[in-house]
């Protein structure tokens, strides 16, 4: 994992200005302070980086006290930092028929593009053509009216609230845990095998941890088949501003629609697969798990699938940790090579999620031109 900064926020709780303060950290035995000059008050908190940096190796772990010293009054915390890697599981019940998962749209969206290293986002459809069995085994944790979401399966909310509730989550991990997935195709009989590795950074006497496997698609795109057009409850700016659909109509063209993280299929056992992680388990062992599956039919684009292995605690039902990765790398939102655009008197341009924009924008741009034609460029 390497050197890990550390850094927080001081705020004080009285009415008078604090002016400076002194941060000490003690790890491995080792202690070292660092003054900071700024002024603190209840309305003007000050964030500090320590130049001290915490070293810590792959599927470690390292206690460590950290404290902030005013006027020789000291304030002390203990924290571990480990090199388990943790992911939220975010998972939403949308629709088409759905004017305000919209909002859902976008905040999943938000996820892919900035926080696919601690979130996987899930959209399992109801009531049009993308729907599939999940969305019948989720209910229970989301709860009713669309959009509807949850976080591990522990914490309801609605998607707008995704990453702020995944934040809080990952702050405060419970299991060590880090979960590794690798997998192989075979395009001709679609056959997917996976190979899951779970490192357990402490014991798990008695548990009932379990493995579950989901199959997702993104780019779901069916032009011209009013089915897969988006109601929008955000048309014309009359909701306020939401991710550049409030410039659209009561419906968002299928012409114009990408739909990403759709659940297409759960692969065994939606709460788990009993066996997949032995009921007792030694701190730092690692456990593996392979199965090999076909891809479902109702998958549009087989290089669009992405798998997700997700960690249970069927004791309770949450999401402990998980891991996707693209069947096809970059098949679904990435780049094959290197694509040369033709001249052509018309073409439109949109994001990754589907939105038409005015030209190219940093990072990924789908551009369709005038002779039919559909170019992944980068910018």
């Amino acid at each position: 994992m390497g050197d890990v900064a550390i850094s927080g926020t001081v705020s004080t709780r009285g009415e008078e200005t604090v002016s400076g303060f002194t941060v000490g950290l003690e790890a491995n035995g080792e202690t070292a302070t660092q003054h900071f000059d700024a002024n603190v008050s209840a309305d003007a908190p000050a964030k500090f980086t320590l130049d001290r940096k915490l070293s810590i190796g792959k599927h470690e772990t390292l206690p460590y006290n950290i404290w902030v010293e005013v006027d020789g009054d000291k304030n002390t915390v203990s924290r571990t930092l480990t090199s388990y890697p943790q992911k939220a599981v975010c998972e939403e019940g949308t629709g088409t028929w759905c004017g305000w998962c919209v909002r859902g749209l976008v905040a999943l969206d938000s996820i892919k593009r900035n926080y696919s290293d601690k979130i996987i986002g899930i959209a399992a459809h109801s009531g049009d053509p993308m729907e599939s069995d999940y969305i019948g085994k989720l209910s229970q944790y989301i709860g009713s009216g669309f959009p509807a979401g949850s976080v591990a399966r522990r914490q309801k909310c609605d998607p707008k609230d995704f990453i702020r509730f995944s934040q809080a989550l990952l702050n405060y991990g419970e299991i060590l845990s880090d979960v590794d997935l690798q997998t192989t195709f075979d395009k001709t009989t679609r056959t997917v095998s996976a190979t899951t590795t779970v490192h357990f950074g402490e014991a798990q006497k008695n548990n009932k941890l379990a493995l579950s496997y989901v199959i997702l698609e993104n780019r779901v795109h069916k032009p011209g088949d009013n089915d897969y057009r988006q109601h929008n409850s955000y048309a014309d700016g009359k909701a306020g501003v939401m991710g550049g659909y409030e410039k659209y109509g009561d419906y968002i063209p299928s012409e114009v629609m990408y739909f990403n993280d759709v659940a297409r299929a759960f692969i065994g056992d939606f709460y788990g697969i009993d066996g997949t992680i032995p009921t007792d388990v030694d701190a730092e062992q690692a456990v593996t798990d392979g199965r090999s599956f076909t891809l479902p039919d109702n998958i549009l684009v087989d290089d669009n699938v992405e798998i997700v292995v997700l960690l249970i605690d069927k004791a309770d039902g949450r999401i402990v940790n998980g891991q996707s990765v693209e069947l096809v790398p970059g098949g679904g939102t990435g780049i094959n090579g290197v694509i040369d655009t033709p001249k052509t008197d018309k073409s439109a341009v949109y994001s990754v999620n589907g939105m038409r924009q005015k030209g190219l924008t940093r990072g990924l741009n789908i551009i369709r031109t005038a002779d039919g034609r559909t170019i992944k460029v980068v910018k």
